[in-house]
């Protein structure tokens, strides 16, 4: 039996790759069968446009490689006959919520037929999901799901249950593996991948991580996403951080939110960031190198800011690992990449320009609170990583001092880095993808005798 991969952003390469780079190396099911999914099957919105495999197929074959069969669908009947043709036995995914027409039109009909599908966890998305209605329902149609961590499964089956959710049995089809995207560091070549790049070696590299949509998470997960009252705060905060409108009327916009957020009294602004980057890279005789994404929508002066503005470029090998793997300090505004920092072993500076809850989707405020936010957390542990709350005014005035004043950092504490990675991605090595692949072996042999829907985690 054949593993397929259902593909429908070309950034899921990120996670595939390493996957389907170890199914080879195990001859396990023959070759690896992606499924790239197009219109009308799959739109094309703002998102899609911008990482929908279906309009870069050469790049998802370029990226995989040869003997990878990469097979482009564009109806639900269509992708359901090639999985009975090809006699798929399990199927991958990323994240836990596919479009409903696929679910029903395709998952239900080929599970029932035999095939599994498993989910592969993404930067704690799934514990998202988990927290969204329709809580750990969402489970329901998978055969397998896999997250980073024990740790982060058991924080979220606690908030359920805080939360009056009684049912958590289908939190067993859930398993912690690790986070397959980091397999591809086990290959990786600091001075290498600097001269590929076309980087210095006897220069210092500042990596930033630039500002994406902050409002984006907030109104984007409400069900269905729309613009409330509620989310007035964060678009002035974005307006005035982005220079879209003065800060002077963006204070006076928030004055009804003040006794909310008694600590807001300073409004970041993005220009301010970057300079203070670029004036701490000076000192230190260093490289800026920043990498975007195709959906953050720079604005021109970014680019003039620092040295080198990349995009996405490929996903497999992913260009974000390769640069933070050749870089000597990273710089991030409040992004989830600090996870593949902290397991490079990356000193870290985390500029967090807004109050969290102000952006973050609130069933998900307790997760980054806990995993990013408190100390000990991947923004915030001595050793590791230094994160400056910039909407307070002392600390905008640390971090200027910090530009002005802060020796280039050597290497992180071994022993705070271990700490984190082991508490984010429980593994602290280069093999998510053998322990996902192993599960999914298991489920391969058990599916051949056991009911439909049977838990394959604990």
């Amino acid at each position: 039996m054949r593993i397929a991969y259902f593909c429908p952003r070309i950034n899921h390469l990120k996670m595939f790759g390493p996957v389907i780079a170890e199914q080879r190396r195990r001859s396990l099911g023959g070759p690896p069968l992606v499924f790239v999914p197009g219109p009308p099957l799959l739109g094309l919105g703002s998102k899609a446009a911008a990482l929908g495999a279906w309009p870069r197929l050469g790049e998802v074959r370029a990226q995989l490689g040869a003997g990878v069969e990469v097979v482009p669908v564009t109806r639900a009947a269509e992708l359901l006959e090639r999985i009975g043709r090809a006699r798929v036995g399990a199927v991958v995914s990323v994240g836990l919520r596919l479009d409903p027409a696929i679910v029903a039109g395709v998952m239900a009909p080929s599970r029932r037929a035999g095939t599994l599908w498993c989910a592969l966890g993404h930067v704690q998305e799934e514990l998202l999901d988990l927290l969204l209605p329709p809580g750990p329902a969402v489970l329901g149609p998978w055969d397998l799901a896999t997250t980073l961590s024990r740790d982060g499964l058991d924080f979220v089956t606690a908030l359920l249950r805080r939360d009056g959710v009684t049912d958590v049995a289908p939190l067993r089809r859930m398993v912690p593996v690790g986070f397959v995207e980091l397999d591809q560091v086990r290959e990786f070549d600091r001075a290498e991948l600097r001269r590929r790049y076309g980087l210095p070696l006897d220069r210092p590299v500042v990596y930033l991580s630039t500002a994406g949509r902050f409002d984006r998470r907030v109104i984007g997960r409400s069900l269905p996403p729309r613009i409330r009252l509620e989310h007035a705060p964060i678009r002035l905060l974005e307006a005035a951080f982005f220079g879209r409108v003065p800060r002077a009327l963006a204070r006076a916009g928030l004055a009804p939110w003040r006794r909310r957020w008694p600590d807001l009294d300073h409004l970041t602004s993005y220009r301010d960031v970057l300079a203070a980057v670029r004036r701490f890279a000076r000192r230190h005789d260093a490289v800026v190198v920043a990498k975007t994404r195709a959906k953050h929508r720079d604005p021109a002066w970014v680019a003039r800011a620092v040295d080198h503005l990349l995009p996405d470029g490929a996903f497999f090998p992913f260009r974000t690992l390769e640069l933070m793997a050749l870089a000597d300090v990273y710089v991030g505004l409040s992004s989830s990449s600090a996870i593949e920092a902290a397991f490079i072993g990356l000193p870290m500076v985390h500029v967090l320009p807004f109050p969290p809850d102000a952006y973050e989707a609130p069933s998900f405020l307790p997760v980054r609170e806990e995993f990013y936010l408190k100390p000990g957390g991947v923004w915030n542990t001595p050793g590791l990583a230094t994160a400056f709350h910039t909407y307070r005014a002392r600390e905008w005035r640390a971090f200027v001092e910090w530009s002005e004043a802060a020796p280039l950092p050597g290497p992180v504490d071994p022993a705070a880095r271990r700490a984190v990675v082991r508490r984010l991605l429980g593994e602290d090595d280069c093999n998510a993808s053998g322990r996902f692949l192993d599960l999914v072996e298991v489920a391969l042999e058990r599916g051949r005798a056991a009911p439909r829907g049977e838990a394959i985690g604990r």
